[in-house]
């Protein structure tokens, strides 16, 4: 079931706009009020970019948790029904997500 959700949820993350607030396009999107702890980790696999993490939150505003540098490797403590976006330089939109389960995103 994991992988199944975050399969669906990952077809989302190849889309790119742009969109005055970054890279990513969500719509009208925003991250739901939950207790329930999940995780995610990010690799970084480009040789050459950084890559910025922002957490949509609930009023659907883009806030910066932080870089994940090129080759680098990070995990992140989220909720179940946040909504994560990813962008690299040039305004490209790497990912967009939604959590549900605890998972793991390579980015090349």
């Amino acid at each position: 079931m994991k992988h199944v959700l975050a399969s669906f949820l990952l077809a989302l993350t190849m889309a790119t706009s742009g969109a005055a607030e970054g890279a990513c396009s969500y719509g009208n999107m925003h991250s739901f009020g939950s207790d329930v702890e999940r995780e995610f980790t990010i690799e970084n696999r480009a040789s050459n970019r950084t890559m910025l993490l922002y957490w949509i939150d609930f009023d659907g505003k883009p806030v910066l948790y932080g870089e994940i540098g090129p080759r680098q490797k990070i995990t992140q403590g989220t909720y179940f029904g946040h909504l994560w976006t990813i962008e690299s330089a040039g305004n490209r939109c790497e990912a967009i997500f939604l959590v549900a389960s605890n998972l793991e995103l390579r980015i090349r």
